[in-house]
């Protein structure tokens, strides 16, 4: 778990990141992030962290039970634009 620090405090923390790429992601289960107020909460943050003031990363979210479903397809996605990413700091 990647802390993502902005004006010298600590704005969220991705569930997973691949750092060097700039890549965040999160896995909300329904208990903790399923209300209203949590889910804007979290939106407002994630949106910031992907604006160029937060460092442009690229975030995804993926709810408990997508992943339990259909995993696969969560991970293609993530490699798909870690592909991307790679290259681009690669060039």
């Amino acid at each position: 778990q990647n802390e993502v620090i902005l004006g010298g405090r600590l704005l969220t923390v991705p569930d997973f990141a691949y750092i060097n790429e700039r890549i965040a992601i999160f896995s909300d289960g329904f208990a903790f992030h399923g209300n209203p107020d949590t889910i804007e909460l979290d939106a407002r943050k994630r949106n910031r962290i992907q604006s160029k003031e937060g460092g442009g990363w690229s975030v995804f979210t993926f709810w408990g039970r997508t992943i339990n479903r259909d995993a696969r397809t969560c991970a293609e996605q993530i490699a798909s634009v870690y592909r991307e990413r790679a290259a681009l700091r690669r060039s």
